[in-house]
């Protein structure tokens, strides 16, 4: 026979007010949050990001993982070299416009061997590797970050692409802000991702981020993991709603509200 038990408050006994379609859930006595875990119930720390006094209609959580950016730095620049030794000097031309076009590759057939000579050390002069100054960028930009964050959203969407959107600009724009470790929180949280989740996303949401001039690039991204430096932290960021849309007040970008799906409120299921 099935028994169902009813969830009450580790440290008070009360019983837990939350939405089935979360894990989180919240007491309403001592205001404590907690989080359901395959190995049961566990107190939860949530922060609130500060968005220089404005205010917010709703937030939305995300895991915040603190990625070791010179290691990642170095993995990427390591990547790029050893693509580079293996395919050689001509790996990644490209030809600028003019020399891509049928007449250019014509005249090039119809010339002779010195000829041809003759217009491959011109073109020398002309290629770069594609994607080498968005690469060096975002070395140069993880390299120098000092706290290189990876932004994993925690709430449910009705659509992936959305979801993705979020944590993908928060981690791309890497937004400097404040955070509140006392607030307390009164209303349930629209946690919908246990933290061991978090990480196994972090790599998926990192690439992400990345240029698509870099996500181009396969062999790049081969052996490149951002590696965590500590556990992650549940961070609520602040949400302004604008007609259809909800805009972060932390990296300053916009998500149709209707992708997000909110809770109902505390006691209620």
């Amino acid at each position: 026979m099935l028994e169902i038990r009813r969830l009450v408050c580790p440290h008070c006994g009360r019983e837990l007010s939350g939405s089935e379609r979360y894990i989180t859930r919240f007491c309403l006595t001592c205001l404590r949050q907690w989080i359901i875990t395959g190995k049961g119930i566990r107190a939860l720390s949530v922060h609130r990001a500060v968005a220089d006094g404005e205010a917010s209609d709703l937030n939305l959580p995300f895991w915040v993982i603190r990625i070791d950016h010179r290691k990642l730095a170095g993995d990427i620049t390591r990547s790029v070299r050893k693509i580079r030794e293996q395919t050689g000097s001509m790996a990644g031309v490209r030809l600028n416009p003019e020399m891509e076009e049928e007449s250019y590759l014509d005249a090039f057939r119809q010339k002779s061997g010195m000829e041809k000579m003759a217009m491959l050390a011109g073109m020398r002069e002309h290629r770069r590797m594609v994607g080498s100054s968005q690469i060096d960028h975002l070395v140069e930009r993880i390299t120098n970050s000092g706290d290189y964050r990876v932004y994993v959203p925690a709430f449910i969407s009705s659509n992936p692409f959305a979801y993705l959107k979020a944590g993908r600009l928060l981690t791309s724009r890497q937004p400097s802000f404040e955070v509140d470790s006392s607030a307390v929180f009164n209303e349930q949280l629209l946690c919908s991702v246990e933290s061991g989740e978090a990480l196994a996303l972090a790599d998926f949401v990192f690439l992400a981020s990345l240029p698509k001039s870099v996500l181009n690039s396969g062999k790049l991204l081969k052996g490149i993991s951002p590696e965590p430096l500590s556990p992650p932290v549940l961070v609520n960021f602040p949400f302004r709603r604008e007609r259809s849309s909800l805009t972060s007040l932390i990296g300053r970008f916009s998500i149709s509200s209707r992708l997000v799906q909110t809770p109902q409120p505390a006691g209620k299921d």
